[in-house]
């Protein structure tokens, strides 16, 4: 079992990749708000945008990308992929420590098959069902068939993805459910500081 003084490094670098996911998070609602009211005043997605509907739509990719990669920095200080007999310890003493409500920090599915996504291409260029490589909609107009051929599809009003897992399965996260497991993180860590300066020397 690791000691506090051991886990200070790794909670300290919890706080920072927490902080930096949702600064992203952040930026990626600002984005995506920013879509919607030029969406709206389209008569339809096939309309020509303007080029700041254009620099917004890639302004919220850039933002999820960033999100994704800190997301998976918060996610593996909690729960390693790391066999070693230490890693593995570290993973439940963080766990242990912080207390987290759930266990939604260990999901990295979309962050994977972000990070994959040319093997998601592979798998629907193969069987001919690739159409788009991403869109972008409002969630009225998300349908089975958009689903079906696109690897990934942001719902900018919901901030929801629908993505491909690795077995080609179709899958969807909700972006807010994983912001509010930052906070949760970010206020656990806070607690945890607390309690170890409240821990006097042994």
């Amino acid at each position: 079992m690791l000691t506090d003084p051991q886990l200070v490094p790794y909670l300290t670098e919890l706080e920072r990749a927490v902080a930096a996911a949702l600064s992203h998070f952040e930026r990626l609602e600002e984005a995506a708000s920013a879509w919607v009211a030029i969406r709206k005043t389209l008569q339809s997605p096939l309309q020509s945008a303007p080029s700041r509907f254009t620099d917004v739509q890639q302004t919220a990719f850039d933002a999820l990308e960033a999100f994704l990669a800190s997301w998976a920095r918060t996610s593996l200080l909690v729960y390693p992929t790391s066999q070693s007999p230490f890693g593995q310890a570290r993973g439940t003493a963080m766990r242990e420590s912080l207390q987290l409500p759930d266990e939604t920090l260990d999901n990295r599915m979309l962050r994977d098959s972000w990070v994959h996504c040319d093997e998601r291409i592979d798998a629907m260029v193969s069987r001919g069902h690739l159409a788009n490589l991403q869109r972008f909609l409002l969630s009225g107009e998300v349908t089975e068939v958009i689903i079906g051929t696109t690897p990934r599809v942001l719902i900018m009003d919901t901030l929801r993805v629908f993505y491909r897992t690795r077995d080609g399965d179709a899958a969807h996260a909700d972006l807010r459910v994983l912001q509010a497991a930052l906070l949760a993180a970010q206020s656990a860590v806070e607690n945890v500081y607390l309690r170890l300066l409240d821990t006097p020397p042994e």
